[in-house]
């Protein structure tokens, strides 16, 4: 009996709790949140309009189907104030009378950057380098205003750029954003140097560069560019550019491809979607990882591997060696056989490999396979590597593409120590 009284007393504990809370999470009804005075409007994700009335007399916009698919926030009430939380922030409102909207408002970025929305002074550098911006709509500078409008603000909150959410905000209101410039898209130079390369990003003279180094969306969590920098291996840049007083720039990209070969010629046609770098790939210092298959490896579809490589000059050479990728449930499966040879002029050939392929009984995951010739000292140019592909009897619903696969990576030499 006392056991069944203390359960009462914890459910019962419960319910005041989540009561009191309000927590609750469900997408936006027309994309609108109305709570007393207030009334929040999800134009993006990543811009809403903030309309403060004291009349609750809202200025209600009806946005084109393509923004009102609904978003999803978790909203908190709790007496007299609430809080919404998006995948980009969050914002706090105290809905106590006698509170202006500048004291009463807060708003929390998910990097941990806290403004007041409705203070004066905004836009600012501070909030523009913290990734938001603040416009006014008090005037109906943007959208027709509430007639009892104690405040009416358009807040937009990114990563890096504000240039796609101001063009969605000038064609839905029909004005033309008239504030603050935006950085110059980051140049991004290259100058090669007895086999590498010299990389200087430029922009505005103050401005500091954020980029990234395989081809990922660069944020103010990435790396910061600081000085010249000497590459060894191709590499994809993205960057981009925050100033004071400035918006932030557009993302510059650029990618620097870095080969040991001259030329390298394959007879099978591989995949644009999966080459790395393109054809320099298969020498280009990066080596690609069984967990993605996008960066470093070529893939063949359905087809057998023939490729020759022009080295950058002729060298003697007493290793070579290359990787093969073997993923049978994306239908990328080990060759039954792979030949090398090896010549100086580009006419004669002489085979230093030629292995058979036994592939694992029952691989569990993705792994590679990796080949090593080894043989006497010979000056070499050129090298041709073949190999057959594995007949695959069933193709199963997972292979990329519907096809099977060689995916190769990194040819690789060992020079001759000369004693």
């Amino acid at each position: 009996m006392m056991q069944s009284h203390r359960a009462t007393i914890l459910i019962c504990f419960i319910c005041f709790v989540f009561s009191l809370s309000g927590i609750a999470q469900q997408p936006l009804s027309k994309n609108t949140l109305q709570d007393k005075e207030v009334m929040i409007t999800f134009i993006t994700p990543q811009m809403i309009r903030v309309q403060v009335a004291t009349d609750r007399d809202f200025e209600v916009f009806l946005f084109p189907d393509s923004l009102t698919e609904g978003f999803y926030a978790k909203v908190l009430h709790h007496e007299d104030r609430f809080r919404l939380d998006s995948k980009l922030f969050s914002f706090e409102y105290n809905t106590q009378p006698g509170l202006s909207p500048a004291k009463a408002s807060v708003l929390t970025t998910k990097n941990g950057i806290t403004i007041k929305p409705f203070a004066i002074n905004f836009p600012d550098t501070t909030s523009l380098k913290a990734g938001v911006l603040v416009l006014d709509n008090d005037h109906g500078e943007w959208f027709p205003e509430s007639k009892s409008a104690v405040s009416d603000k358009i807040i937009i909150i990114t990563q890096n750029t504000f240039s796609e959410q101001l063009r969605v905000l000038e064609l839905l209101s029909g004005k033309i954003f008239e504030g603050h410039e935006s950085c110059r898209t980051p140049r991004i130079y290259c100058k090669p140097i007895k086999g590498k390369a010299l990389m200087t990003i430029v922009s505005n003279e103050d401005a500091t560069i954020y980029f990234t180094r395989d081809g990922s969306e660069p944020t103010r969590e990435s790396e910061i560019y600081r000085q010249q920098e000497m590459l060894g291996t191709s590499i994809q840049i993205r960057a981009f550019a925050i100033a004071d007083g400035y918006l932030p720039s557009e993302i510059g990209k650029a990618q620097i491809v870095m080969s040991k070969a001259r030329e390298i010629t394959w007879r099978s046609k591989y995949s644009p979607d999966y080459c790395g770098f393109g054809e320099y790939a298969f020498m280009d210092g990066i080596e690609g990882h069984e967990s993605n298959k996008n960066i470093g490896w070529i893939g063949i579809p359905d087809n057998n591997l023939s490729v020759t490589v022009e080295l950058n000059k002729t060298m003697n050479l007493s290793m070579l060696g290359l990787r093969f990728l073997h993923d049978p449930a994306a239908g990328i499966f080990l060759p039954q056989r792979v030949q090398v040879e090896v010549s100086e002029d580009g006419w004669r050939y002489k085979r230093i490999y030629r292995q058979k392929i036994k592939p694992p009984d029952a691989p569990f995951h993705a792994l590679s396979y990796n080949i090593t010739a080894r043989f006497r000292p010979r000056k070499i140019r050129y090298v041709r590597v073949t190999a057959l592909q594995y007949q695959c009897e069933e193709r199963g619903p997972a292979f990329l593409e519907g096809k099977t696969w060689i995916f190769t990576d990194e040819l690789r030499y060992e020079q001759h120590a000369e004693k």
